[in-house]
């Protein structure tokens, strides 16, 4: 339950450190959670995301992709919100405009 949140935001200090990294390298931002987060406030910092859910034994794997050993085969499994205004968002609403698409 670490993290969890109910305005759905990256917690502390993920906001601070992206922040930082921004500022002085290429950020690359790998995400493990249960359910999608608001990443509005950050996506014209972040050069790569990487979002991965609750891992459990497969949790090599986004290192091996990661450091090139496989490539990365996976899409979009869902319609990714701008915000939790959007949380009915679904295709072919007429107000459908997410962050990320199906």
């Amino acid at each position: 339950m670490f993290g969890d949140n109910t305005n759905l935001t990256i917690t502390k200090p993920g906001p601070s450190t992206i922040n930082i990294v921004y500022g002085i390298v290429k950020c690359v931002v790998v995400m493990v959670s249960g359910h999608p987060v608001v990443l509005q406030p950050y996506v014209d910092k972040i050069n790569t995301l990487v979002a991965t859910w609750l891992l459990g034994i497969e949790r090599h794997g986004v290192t091996y992709v990661s450091f090139g050993d496989y490539h990365f085969t996976s899409k979009i499994a869902r319609t990714w919100f701008k915000s939790v205004d959007h949380l009915l968002l679904n295709i072919g609403d007429r107000h459908y405009d997410p962050l990320f698409p199906f």
